[in-house]
């Protein structure tokens, strides 16, 4: 029960599609230096707090692209990110 008395969970909507990507190109660096990849903490906040708002989210991670350890093309590398994005897109460089 509710502060009024009601037994009622409050209405969940259901909004559109957010895709959120990691483009934090340093952290490839380290990846192909023998070091592990970086967990997006920012990146994961922004998307639990869009889940319970009601959005569907996507994560993209640049990181996990397989491009090899020198970028040459960054455009290429963030268009293919964004492939197929939802209508709402967060990047992330840091």
């Amino acid at each position: 029960m509710n502060t009024y008395g009601s037994t009622l969970e409050p209405e969940k909507h259901s909004y559109g599609k957010v895709t959120l990507v990691n483009a934090c190109l340093r952290q490839r660096d380290y990846q192909h230096k023998g070091m592990a990849a970086r967990v997006p903490l920012g990146v994961l906040y922004l998307a639990l707090a869009a889940q319970q708002a009601g959005y569907s989210v996507e994560i993209r991670d640049v990181q996990l692209l397989d491009n090899g350890p020198v970028v040459k093309n960054v455009p290429a590398l963030l268009s293919r990110a964004l492939e197929d994005a939802g209508p709402v897109v967060g990047i992330s460089c840091m």
